[in-house]
């Protein structure tokens, strides 16, 4: 049962770590023409990423590291896209 929780620790963050760097990413990129409306979406993005973290530290201590491995896998994934300037 223990792996089952793992893995899907692990899924849920690495999907909500493309979606999150994705925009991070994104909003770096389009800061200077855009302004504030992506501020605003970074902070949101950093927000729900801190919040996935809060909620595996407070409620499955054990599965950090899949929490962790997956951030870091979709970071790595976003990262090799190519289509960051």
């Amino acid at each position: 049962m223990s792996y089952v929780v793992f893995i899907l620790v692990l899924a849920g963050a690495w999907l909500v770590g493309v979606f999150g760097w994705a925009q991070i990413i994104g909003g770096f990129q389009n800061l200077k023409t855009r302004g504030a409306k992506m501020i605003i979406t970074i902070v949101i993005w950093l927000a729900i990423l801190g919040a996935t973290f809060w909620l595996v530290t407070r409620f499955l201590p054990s599965d950090i590291w899949a929490w962790v491995i997956g951030i870091v896998i979709s970071f790595l994934q976003v990262l090799r896209q190519g289509k960051i300037e």
